[in-house]
């Protein structure tokens, strides 16, 4: 309902944009998980890069904050969406069930 109010600016209740949903054929399930693009050699290079460029480009005024211990899951967890009835929408995923631990 919010992106629904954000791009129209009309709200929009969710029994009723349900209905509507149903009535242009469109059901609800789960997406299929896909492995997405290899990330290439340096993968940690890959993810560091934007965080490293956001730093730079810190205006003087403000301040960055981060926290020493992340538990990053590598795989979304995939719940219930509208889909268009004949066609699966897809998750991508990175095709190997880990979780990561930083210090």
């Amino acid at each position: 309902m919010r992106a629904v109010r954000r791009q129209t600016g009309v709200a929009v209740h969710v029994g009723t944009l349900s209905r509507a949903l149903r009535r242009i054929g469109a059901r609800r399930g789960r997406p299929r998980p896909t492995v997405g693009p290899p990330e290439g050699r340096n993968p940690q290079r890959w993810r560091l890069y934007p965080i490293r460029r956001l730093l730079r480009e810190l205006p003087a005024d403000e301040v960055a904050v981060y926290t020493d211990e992340v538990d990053i899951h590598l795989n979304p967890k995939i719940g219930w969406d509208w889909m268009v009835r004949g066609q699966h929408k897809e998750v991508r995923t990175p095709g190997k069930h880990r979780k990561r631990y930083t210090v």
